[in-house]
């Protein structure tokens, strides 16, 4: 194992001038290494109901990029949760665009419908491969 960072009370491996990777930075950036841990802790999004971690201005990634790009309007509108299904009942496909599942999305783009009548062609496996490699 490698020499441990010169600041008192750091236990990481150094790097660059006996400091670790973290204090060198601080010490090129102010001209001091600073404490042995980080500097703040990171707290918790400001937004109701947001457990995310806060990137900037007291806020998560996601809330900080609404902020950025739609104002403070839309802060209180939830963020996308992953794992969500399809809207059109009975797709039970994931969601990837638009409350719609790629397919749908599609159709949304081309006919401005969804067509929720109109089953999803699903692909069995069935067939040969060709001679470029495709199915």
């Amino acid at each position: 194992m490698g020499k441990i960072c010169r600041v008192e009370g750091c236990n990481t491996t150094a790097t660059t001038r006996g400091y670790c990777e973290m204090h060198y930075r601080r010490v090129l950036r102010t001209g001091s290494p600073g404490p042995p841990g980080p500097l703040w802790e990171r707290g918790k999004c400001e937004v109701d109901g947001c457990e995310k971690e806060v990137d900037a201005r007291s806020l998560c990634h996601g809330h900080y990029q609404r902020l950025l790009r739609h104002s403070a309007l839309a802060l209180d509108v939830p963020l996308r949760q992953s794992g969500t299904c399809c809207s059109v009942v009975g797709c039970g496909r994931p969601h990837r665009a638009k409350g719609f599942c790629g397919a749908r999305y599609k159709r949304v783009l081309a006919h401005g419908d969804p067509q929720a009548d109109t089953p999803i062609k699903q692909v069995e496996g069935k067939g040969t491969i060709a001679h470029d490699g495709y199915m």
